[in-house]
């Protein structure tokens, strides 16, 4: 009995296509991070003395990781025949660039 048959996307593909698609973010992100890292380091009220680093990489990660991506990604995956070995790459093709250019 398959109680997700009605939905599109299992909760287990969400998941995935989500992790897949925040790792590309923190990827092209790496800079941003750094700097909200360094920023923290021996502080011990780093969120309040960090803020702007931190809205800044939140603002880069968004700019992969939003509703639109993920659907996106879902319905090639969805299109792809709901495969268990995934061509990420495939899947993901274009994210990168959209991110990057909302970037600029």
């Amino acid at each position: 009995m398959d109680i997700f048959k009605d939905r599109e996307v299992s909760p287990h593909a969400h998941n995935k296509i989500i992790y897949r698609v925040m790792q590309l973010g923190e990827r092209n992100c790496g800079e941003y991070i750094k700097e909200f890292n360094e920023c923290c380091r021996g502080k011990s009220l780093a969120m309040l003395m960090c803020k702007s680093k931190y809205e800044a990489s939140q603002k880069c990660i968004h700019h992969f990781l939003n509703d639109d991506n993920v659907a996106l990604v879902e319905k090639r995956w969805v299109e792809a025949g709901r495969p268990r070995k995934v061509n990420w790459e495939q899947l993901l093709d274009g994210i990168e660039e959209k991110g990057k250019a909302k970037l600029v």
